[in-house]
């Protein structure tokens, strides 16, 4: 009997070591790994409204209150030169293969978008992943306008000035994408109507 349990108290402390080992790396690493992903957001925000020199972070009882059901997780107030220039939001959708979290950004002028850039997908690589890739996001800049609702046409269709074109058979990952420009549209719109103007 004493023979059968000693390889399981063996095995069980051993386990017991690598948990204990693995939660000493996730507790170094954690704050690491946060301010790059801080930095990152950071980083593309400057992309998609890059004449700002100051993002400036919304409570959220500004704007929560303005739009229902809305897949923004945060909005920024871009300036610059102590001037707004428009809003940077962090919006998070459902595609494909699960969240896509994306930066979008909205000038304060026209309502039309600067720039979209994915923070993290888990789309199919090779078809919907390319929603990272330049050509599918310059796609996006100077759409919008006020009560403007972007909407997808397949690979090669008939484009409006309202249109964004999916990528071949990735209408789904390209729906996310303009599902969450939308929602981005849609919020700087009541922002401005609600007295929230940059």
């Amino acid at each position: 009997m004493r023979e059968q349990l000693r390889p399981t108290i063996v095995l069980l402390l051993i386990c017991l070591a690598m948990t204990f080992c693995l939660a000493l790396v996730n507790g170094a690493t954690v704050d690491v790994i946060a301010a790059r992903q801080a930095a990152d957001a950071s980083a593309k925000r400057l992309e998609v409204m890059p004449q700002a020199d100051e993002f400036t972070e919304l409570e959220s009882a500004e704007w929560q209150s303005l739009v229902s059901d809305s897949p923004v997780t945060a909005v920024y107030q871009a300036k610059a030169d102590g001037a707004a220039v428009g809003y940077v939001y962090d919006v998070t959708v459902d595609g494909y293969g699960g969240a896509v979290s994306l930066i979008i950004a909205v000038q304060a002028d026209d309502l039309t978008l600067s720039g979209v850039r994915v923070l993290s997908h888990q789309e199919t690589a090779g078809l919907g992943a390319k929603i990272v890739e330049k050509d599918f996001l310059d796609r996006f800049a100077g759409k919008g306008g006020p009560t403007t609702v972007l909407n997808v046409i397949r690979s090669g269709g008939a484009a409006g000035p309202d249109s964004i074109e999916a990528i071949a058979s990735a209408t789904i990952s390209s729906r996310a994408v303009v599902n969450a420009a939308n929602a981005a549209l849609k919020l700087s719109e009541a922002l401005v109507n609600g007295g929230v103007t940059p």
